[in-house]
């Protein structure tokens, strides 16, 4: 809370002699510094230097940078000529898939369910995956046809999930929050068919910003945040492919605003519960208690998600518009797919 004092002190690193690593962590926290001093420039220029340096310190391989965007790139084309199927019947010990983008609210979501008592929330385990790897272990090419898994495939792909998920605490629901889980919708309402969806949207601007300014530990879609044209690039082919699902698949989903959330988290939450047929509960509402009740949290959300409601960062990206600008054709279909204005 005292940026001003942060910054005197980062300045006082020496300049030679700091490893890489530090440098990079140096740079984010003085362009933290910066943007909260409202200097956006030089918050920009140090969160530039800092990509750069976890770029370097990384080394992303281009096989790791090729593969989330031809899985968009395939699946979007699969889709796009996928007729509509017919609802199946709910499977109801079928896990809720909290889905989105990164940086877009989820962790805060996810600690606010996690509060009721109703649920148990998994944060970004790689259960996903594991259904993934067993289709292709099966033969199938995820990426060649739409999946339409036997009975005793899918009953082996359910397997490999709940062998890779916890165990729910008895009489709750697990809650699969994974943001990049949004892209392979296809598949898993295949394994869980009717599997609740809970999508939690944010203004695209604001989220590809925030995805630029955090640092993250690399994967084939993280790798691309180190640029607002990766970062974008990798947003605008998700969402994409979220609103080919809602058109051509039978998805029970619920799709939430973050700003409404922060703005009435009451409201927004009374009609959540309703959406997954569980009781209101006042805890929900105490979600600083249950983050800091919770232990480690492993993305880069932690210093938010444990603070009062706030909505600072809510259209922090008009502050940054000029660096945006280039991308906003990119965005205008999300962003007015959610009802936001740009």
């Amino acid at each position: 809370g005292e940026p001003e004092q942060a910054r005197a002190l980062l300045a006082t690193l020496p300049q030679s002699g700091l490893t890489a690593a530090l440098r990079r962590d140096a740079e984010f926290e003085l362009g933290w510094c910066a943007d909260a001093l409202d200097n956006t420039a030089q918050a920009f220029a140090h969160f530039t230097a800092a990509n750069r340096l976890a770029r370097e310190l990384a080394q992303p391989s281009a096989e790791l940078l090729a593969i989330y965007p031809r899985q968009l790139e395939a699946l979007a084309g699969l889709y796009e000529n996928h007729t509509r199927e017919v609802p199946a019947a709910a499977d109801p010990q079928a896990p809720v898939f909290l889905t989105g983008f990164p940086r877009s609210g989820t962790t805060l979501l996810d600690t606010m369910l996690g509060a009721h008592g109703a649920f148990t929330v998994m944060e970004e385990l790689p259960a996903i995956q594991a259904v993934l790897d067993e289709y292709a272990a099966a033969g199938s090419d995820y990426l060649c046809a739409a999946p339409r898994p036997d009975p005793e495939l899918r009953s082996r792909l359910g397997r490999a999930y709940r062998r890779a998920a916890p165990v729910a605490q008895p009489g709750t629901r697990l809650v699969d929050k994974s943001p990049f889980a949004t892209a392979h919708l296809g598949l898993l309402q295949q394994v869980f068919p009717g599997a609740p969806v809970v999508f939690l949207a944010r203004h695209p601007c604001d989220v590809v910003l925030s995805c630029f300014m955090n640092d993250f530990r690399f994967n084939s879609g993280t790798a691309h945040f180190t640029d607002l044209a990766g970062a974008v690039r990798i947003y605008a082919g998700v969402m994409r492919l979220w609103r080919l699902y809602q058109e051509r698949l039978p998805l029970r989903c619920r799709v939430l605003r973050y700003e409404d959330l922060v703005a009435d988290p009451r409201a927004e939450l009374q009609g959540l519960l309703e959406f997954l047929g569980v009781p209101w509960s006042e805890s929900v509402l105490d979600h600083q208690s249950a983050a800091l009740g919770r232990g480690r949290i492993p993305t880069p959300s932690y210093r938010q998600v444990s603070r009062p409601l706030y909505r600072e960062a809510s259209g922090r990206w008009r502050r940054y518009r000029k660096e945006l600008e280039p991308f906003l054709p990119a965005l205008r279909p999300s962003i007015e797919a959610f009802g936001y204005a740009d």
